[in-house]
């Protein structure tokens, strides 16, 4: 994210468009109203910098290491598209990342597992904070996903239970991607088709052995006589890419390049000498959060 470690309140070039009238991009109403109907949320949201960022497409929540503060950038048109609930909705949204630690505590820097990682940070939160008012980019457990690209992970997403953890989601999505990336992977399938050519030697060189099992696989289905039709698919799919076991990534069609739905996950590492600060931070936001909901 270009514009974390600048310091917020920097001006930035205005792109706002001359045919919105200014209070379109206002949302102060719809912070006072989440402050009044969920003053935990409210009372968090009080205590993170919010700021104009036309560098990005959507919003994101961070750490700033310049001003040691939690941060929240947003591009003001991408608010200003939406209703006031959806506003609503994507600011919880941001809230939770904080809250449950995306960006501290539960942080990785594994790239290889980003993009999965994306996924079940958005699944967990949306999870709790689902409702007929959600944003329509939101991807949310138990319910077809509207930017799929792949019908078999769609399908799999809206087979998920909700109200799991990020860790639950992120298994659940990593096993689905690493065993569909087999499918595909030549090295998984030239060692199925090797492992298919010493059964067939060894039944050559046992055929007695064997003579029964073929009578009954050809009675039981006469068209496999003519030979392996698998055999033939695998062939054609050598020129696929590697899965995890044997270098590859893992990937799924969901989202962008980087899994990313409705909000930006560009979370960078917070340094050594700033991780302490901000856990402390953090759990001051959420007393504090606490001890306004129960005022």
């Amino acid at each position: 994210m270009t514009d974390k470690d600048k310091d917020p309140k920097e001006e930035r070039i205005p792109k706002r468009d001359p045919n919105r009238k200014p209070e379109e991009y206002e949302f102060s109403h719809i912070l006072v109203s989440l402050s009044l109907n969920e003053p935990f949320l409210g009372a968090i949201a009080t205590r993170i910098l919010k700021f104009e960022d036309w560098t990005v497409p959507t919003a994101y929540v961070s750490y700033s290491k310049k001003t040691n503060r939690f941060i929240m950038g947003y591009n003001p048109e991408f608010f200003a598209r939406a209703t006031d609930d959806q506003v609503m909705w994507i600011l919880k949204h941001e809230l939770y990342h904080v809250i449950l630690g995306h960006i501290t505590t539960r942080y990785t820097d594994k790239t290889k597992f980003k993009k999965i990682m994306n996924i079940a940070q958005d699944l967990a939160i949306n999870s709790i904070i689902d409702g007929p008012k959600r944003h329509p980019a939101a991807i949310v457990p138990g319910v077809f996903p509207e930017k799929c690209k792949d019908l078999a992970v769609g399908l799999m997403i809206s087979q998920l239970p909700k109200q799991q953890s990020m860790e639950f989601y992120f298994e659940k999505l990593k096993d689905f991607a690493d065993n569909s990336s087999k499918k595909g992977c030549p090295v998984c399938n030239k060692n199925k088709k090797d492992k298919t050519k010493g059964n067939d030697k060894g039944n050559q060189e046992n055929p007695e052995k064997n003579e029964g099992q073929d009578a009954n696989n050809n009675q039981s289905d006469p068209g496999n006589s003519s030979g392996d039709g698998d055999g033939d698919g695998e062939e054609k799919q050598d020129g696929g890419s590697l899965c995890n076991e044997h270098g590859g990534k893992y990937e799924l069609e969901l989202g962008d390049e980087n899994g990313e739905t409705i909000d930006i996950h560009d979370f960078e590492q917070i340094p050594e000498d700033g991780q302490e600060i901000a856990n402390e931070q953090l759990k001051e936001i959420l007393k504090k959060g606490a001890e306004n909901a129960q005022d």
